[in-house]
């Protein structure tokens, strides 16, 4: 009885540290960053706000850790970024920039490069 008692201990042991590791890399895995710089008098900027609302825009804005900043009240964030065109978007990966668009998009742009850049 002993035995197999110790057995199944080792047993669900290995399968904990087994389990753990599967988990732990996904635990520290850190989601993309989208930074969102835009301005209340910018008609492109409107219209991508409306598109941020929507059902499939919102499935993948959810991969993000999403940010929207506003040109005019949070300007010392739109000048460490270097913001010159509105709407612009910074995505960021580990601390670095990875990719950055300037000017409006449409829904199927957008889509594309949410996706594209979540991965």
């Amino acid at each position: 009885m002993i035995k197999t008692a110790s057995l199944s201990f080792v047993l669900v042991f290995i399968l904990m540290i087994t389990t753990f590791r599967a988990v732990l890399p996904k635990a520290g895995a850190e989601n993309p960053k989208l930074l969102y710089f835009g301005a209340t008098w910018c008609d492109p900027c409107s219209r991508m706000k409306k598109l941020f609302k929507e059902k499939d825009v919102k499935k993948e804005l959810d991969k993000y850790d999403f940010a929207m900043y506003d040109y005019d009240r949070d300007r010392k964030v739109a000048e460490k970024y270097k913001i010159k065109f509105l709407p612009t978007m910074i995505f960021k990966r580990g601390g670095k920039i990875i990719h950055k668009t300037e000017g409006g998009l449409s829904k199927g742009e957008l889509l594309k490069v949410l996706k594209e850049k979540s991965s």
